[in-house]
């Protein structure tokens, strides 16, 4: 995340930027700006000044990390069933593995990124964007502290706040409000004099317009959230199936249908020995009709039975 001094230079250059940003439409200059550009942040490990990629631009290389990994799983899935089916045609095997599926893959792998690409510039035009209605942790947190007193004068909590809605949005919280990013948001995240020396009335504007960046930037990233997988289905397995047919259907792969040389061997072997057995069948009924003969006494002319 920005620090403070980052965010305070940012809005020192917009003019007329006096509400909190999201609730005025005249900070969507200031949203574009911390949302959509690049920033200087800090390595985490030895606090140097890096130059990072904008909060939008940063979740393109994990959603292409997914693709791919999509990616590897089918073409696993499909190389193991070309395995068993074409394992007797070695030749057949290599030549579909090389021609129709590496093709078909790396040709769905790059629109399916071509696409995420497109869609995250896309989101960079939604720069009126609603907050999303997921509150962070520690709101959770105080909404629940807050108890209901019975006619008995019991105190207990709100049946609201245990219903299968807020332990799906407290679920959710988790997810878009990581600890480290709530300790940003809540601490000054700048070690700069102007900000050791600031009131406390911009302490407090600064918490809630880091959260409503965060806020904003959580709608967006649900977007891709959301996008995403439906993208890798829709390329990945809807997809996938007919342009494999059409693949196969367009090569000609009727050259590489060779049986493996040990099946050949065994094959032309076979050939051979049922030829000679064929040969050798009508001699061998001879020999039967003659034996039958001796055993019945048939005369002998010259050692030969008739």
């Amino acid at each position: 995340m920005r620090n403070d001094d980052d965010i305070r230079t940012h809005q020192r250059k917009l003019e007329g930027v006096a509400a909190p940003l999201g609730e005025g439409s005249e900070n969507s200059q200031l949203l574009q700006n911390l949302l959509y550009e690049n920033y200087k942040g800090y390595h985490p490990k030895d606090g140097k000044p890096v130059s990072m990629a904008s909060p939008i631009d940063q979740l393109f290389p994990i959603s292409k990390k997914l693709v791919e990994n999509v990616q590897e799983t089918l073409r696993n899935i499909v190389q193991k069933t070309i395995q068993r089916c074409l394992s007797k045609f070695p030749t057949l095997k290599t030549a579909v593995e090389a021609k129709v599926v590496n093709k078909i893959f790396e040709t769905k792998r790059d629109q399916t990124i071509q696409f995420i690409r497109q869609f995250l510039e896309m989101q960079k035009k939604s720069i009126d964007v609603v907050f999303a209605p997921i509150p962070t942790p520690d709101e959770i947190d105080q909404w629940k502290s807050q108890k209901l007193t019975t006619r008995e004068g019991l105190s207990t909590t709100h049946p609201c706040m245990t219903s299968k809605t807020m332990n799906h949005m407290e679920h959710l919280a988790e997810k878009l409000y990581p600890r480290h990013l709530v300790t940003e948001i809540e601490g000054h995240g700048s070690s700069s004099a102007h900000t050791a020396f600031v009131n406390h009335k911009e302490l407090e504007d600064m918490k809630n317009l880091k959260r409503n960046v965060v806020r904003c930037f959580n709608v967006l990233k649900m977007n891709v959230c959301d996008t995403v997988p439906r993208c890798i289905f829709h390329f990945f397995v809807t997809q996938l199936v007919d342009d494999l047919r059409r693949a196969l259907e367009k090569e000609n792969l009727v050259e590489f249908l060779q049986e493996r040389k040990d099946i050949r061997d065994q094959r032309e072997m076979c050939r051979k020995q049922s030829q000679a057995l064929e040969e050798a069948l009508p001699r061998t009924t001879n020999v039967v009709d003659k034996l039958l003969r001796m055993k019945q006494g048939s005369p002998v002319k010259g050692g030969k039975i008739y």
